[in-house]
């Protein structure tokens, strides 16, 4: 685990995003700058659903980090990353139509973490 940093992790979600919208013929162009402050923000969010106490440090919160997302990467890269794109600017939304087209999110995002709980010591 040593061997893997968290911008590893990373650069291979934004490469996963980036394989998986070609794919998908997406029309519209994402950069890897706005996938990967979508990451970031992604790994902000699990860091404070966390909610790791003053006794874990920087190094144990990385690697936890690291471990969840490195497990999870297929899933964020194809699932929650591309939702958040095809998403934006439509925050807070389940169905949208603007002109004659139709888009449906559905509430499966709104919680992208629904496995991770906070962390907690045994007293």
């Amino acid at each position: 685990m040593a061997d893997i940093t968290l911008e590893d992790v990373k650069n291979s979600i934004i490469q996963i995003v980036v394989s998986y919208l070609t794919a998908m013929e997406e029309d519209e162009d994402f950069s890897t700058d706005l996938i990967g402050i979508e990451v970031d923000s992604l790994i902000s969010e699990y860091q404070s659903i966390r909610n790791y106490p003053d006794s874990v440090d920087a190094e144990m919160i990385e690697a936890d980090t690291i471990r969840y997302f490195n497990r999870k990467k297929s899933h964020i890269g194809t699932q929650v990353v591309p939702a958040m794109l095809t998403k934006a600017g439509a925050e807070g939304l389940e169905t949208l139509i603007d002109n004659q087209v139709s888009k449906y999110w559905g509430k499966s995002y709104e919680n992208y973490f629904p496995d991770v709980v906070p962390y907690c010591e045994v007293v």
